[in-house]
């Protein structure tokens, strides 16, 4: 069984000045269409056809 990860969970392990930090390098790459990103969701539920 995959374990679950509460937002309190990952918010003791993840340095947020490095989230920051991530998010503005990103942020160039974005507006030229090199990367791509998705709307934050609390959950995935996989889809199979």
């Amino acid at each position: 069984m995959t374990p679950a990860l509460r937002e309190t969970d990952v918010s003791q392990v993840v340095d947020m000045d490095a989230v920051i930090v991530a998010i503005e390098n990103a942020m160039p790459e974005l507006g030229q269409g090199t990367a791509r990103g998705r709307e934050r969701s609390l959950g995935l539920v996989p889809f199979y056809a």
